[in-house]
């Protein structure tokens, strides 16, 4: 009934139809079934047009965020605007990330209907992602997106040739960008693991749909992280001591980590979504570079730079940081998580 009636107040509204307003009741009723991909598409082309249609489309999500009750219509909203930061334009990520100022807390409030079902740990996870991905856009200095949304699945990206550092969308950054570059990146993929469903839901229609945005996203993610990872590497005989020691804690410390984390995540993405869509190639830390690395830095803190002078000027600010990991209750989690997400889409229908 109350899907009933916003579709009717909808429709009504103006004198006339209001399609984008019809169409965000519609995609998220308050069932168990995923969004109509013919209802995001409308949503895709409404949120791509700049102007009025872009800035109704994010407020009219935002409000739909903000005043739902039910966990089933909050995993679809966000699984729209989910949908809408990838395939829509890019302007509209930097709008839902101003309208939507404290609204992704509405996925951790204890007053949404049915917040002990065992979904809303699912929620949660997803809100924080989803919140995550939208900060990354607005401080990134690299849009992901842009580059690697039509390069293929992740695996395959940064394999070292010189081709790949040509084409490389980190390598104009500094050192110390490209840190905290891959900083971000991490945390966005930690974001990501941590969306994993307990078994109770694995056959809700709408929580594999937005599982399997998250897998499809996780290849994107990983696709930069290693030519992130490539460029660090490439800068780093001409780091300084404070960029050297913060280089090797991503690159070995909590790559390490977020790499078991992922092959947890995937391995378990196969039981939710019914079938195997394979994974990223994930490569431990070569011992010979690591140690390289330290050695490096044990130079520089003994004066002997081996002839490589560290780089003088001024220093950009490091971000604040923020992790995003969530876990059952929505508490972040230390440095070793326990966590697990998933990998691999499904055809939203």
């Amino acid at each position: 009934m109350r899907d009933a009636w916003d579709i009717a107040c909808a429709t009504t509204k103006s004198k006339g139809c209001d399609i984008i307003s019809v169409t965000v009741a519609k995609a998220t009723r308050h069932d168990d079934s995923a969004p109509k991909e013919k209802h995001v598409l409308i949503l895709v082309r409404s949120a791509s047009r700049p102007g009025p249609d872009l800035a109704y489309t994010a407020h009219r999500l935002c409000k739909r965020l903000r005043t739902c009750q039910d966990w089933r219509p909050v995993l679809k909203t966000l699984y729209c605007i989910h949908a809408l930061s990838r395939r829509a334009s890019p302007h509209f990520s930097s709008v839902v990330a101003a309208d939507a100022d404290g609204v992704f807390a509405l996925a951790h409030m204890s007053t949404v209907v049915g917040h002990a079902v065992p979904a809303m740990p699912f929620v949660r996870a997803y809100a924080a992602f989803v919140e995550a991905k939208l900060e990354h856009f607005m401080a990134s200095p690299v849009d992901y997106e842009s580059h690697f949304s039509q390069g293929g699945r992740g695996g395959g990206a940064g394999d070292g040739a010189p081709e790949d550092r040509a084409m490389n969308p980190y390598g104009a950054l500094s050192a110390s960008q490209v840190i905290d570059a891959l900083g971000r990146l991490q945390r966005l993929m930690g974001a990501a693991v941590a969306c994993m469903p307990s078994r109770e839901v694995f056959g809700s229609p709408a929580v594999v749909a937005s599982l399997s945005a998250v897998i499809r996203e996780s290849f994107i993610i990983q696709a930069c992280l290693m030519q992130a990872t490539l460029h660090l590497v490439d800068t780093f005989p001409c780091m300084d001591v404070e960029d050297a020691e913060r280089a090797l804690f991503l690159y070995e410390a909590r790559g390490g980590e977020l790499r078991e984390r992922q092959q947890r995540f995937y391995a378990i993405a196969r039981d939710v979504v019914g079938e195997d869509h394979g994974q990223p190639e994930l490569t431990d830390v070569p011992d010979t570079l690591a140690s390289a690395m330290k050695h490096r830095i044990a130079c520089l803190h003994a004066g002997e730079t081996q002839g490589v002078s560290s780089p003088q000027g001024p220093r950009p600010p490091r971000p604040k940081e923020v992790d995003y990991e969530v876990v059952a209750l929505g508490v972040a989690l230390p440095s070793s998580p326990e966590d697990s997400p998933v990998q691999g889409e499904v055809a939203v229908g």
